[in-house]
């Protein structure tokens, strides 16, 4: 719903207020809301697994990283090019 609201003199804002409380109560109460707190919270798990994965992947492995950035400056290697180079390379040893 859209409100009209003016800032300097706080009108509209019990509006507001109201309003985003009955779309909070729409979103806890409807299979749709259910659907997309569902997909938030599952992007929020795959996000945080990737950060930790990533972390995991790429902790002492600097010095192979700045020479696949420069294969890539030198235009040698893509950066898809040079992340599957060191994803096959590391891929025995890279432990989760």
């Amino acid at each position: 719903r859209i409100v009209r609201s003016v800032g300097t003199t706080g009108e509209g804002v019990e509006e507001i207020v109201e309003g985003t409380v009955a779309h909070l109560g729409w979103l806890e109460s409807s299979p749709a809301g259910y659907s997309r707190r569902l997909r938030v919270v599952s992007q929020t798990i795959a996000t945080l697994i990737g950060e930790r994965v990533a972390s995991a992947a790429l902790m002492g492995r600097e010095e192979s990283i700045q020479r696949l950035a420069e294969a890539c400056v030198a235009r040698a290697l893509t950066p898809v090019e040079a992340v599957s180079s060191f994803l096959a390379s590391y891929q025995d040893k890279i432990k989760f």
